[in-house]
């Protein structure tokens, strides 16, 4: 029997007893340490970095090149101990987290997008008068759905605008 990989990770799920698989083994246990909670430290990423650090994970671009070419769209983790990138197919549904940022990604119908998104942003054109006027605004994105907070500050809020328009981060 040959060895088998399973649906949803692409890992080791079986082979016969005494089967040479000791190296499929530790690929699975390296698979497992990147794929459960994974946290990328970059997205739609085409360029392998140059030193990569054990454990760095990445969610490949539609151009990868060197290390990374003909693996567009996969997630990659880099082991020291196989002194190489390893690649994982995605599967509809994944979720991985971004290190740097606020966001978490996720596949589905065959790409990647952002599925949840956190930031802030410098509102124009609110349409209030006064002096010493300042404008924050805070969004959560989750999926197509936006959530957004605008702030006015000002040392004399005057007037609104009967009609208030706004720049959104989206």
């Amino acid at each position: 029997m040959a060895l088998t990989n399973g649906p949803n990770l692409g890992l080791l799920v079986n082979g016969n007893a005494g089967e040479g698989h000791y190296s499929e083994l530790m690929k699975q246990w390296r698979g497992l340490d990147g794929l459960v909670m994974p946290n990328a430290k970059g997205y739609l990423t085409n360029t392998p970095p140059g030193s990569p650090s054990d454990g760095d994970l990445y969610i490949i671009g539609a151009a990868p090149t060197g290390a990374w070419a003909g693996q567009g769209g996969k997630v990659t983790r880099y082991s020291t101990a196989a002194s190489a990138w390893e690649f994982y197919a995605p599967k509809n549904g994944w979720m991985v987290q971004a290190n740097s940022a606020r966001e978490t990604y996720r596949y589905t119908g065959g790409a990647w997008e952002i599925y949840y998104q956190e930031g802030t942003w410098t509102p124009t054109g609110v349409g209030v008068g006064g002096t010493g006027i300042a404008y924050s605004g805070k969004y959560t994105k989750i999926g197509d759905r936006v959530d957004f907070a605008i702030g006015i500050t000002g040392t004399s809020l005057t007037s609104l605008a009967g009609t208030t328009n706004v720049t959104l981060p989206f």
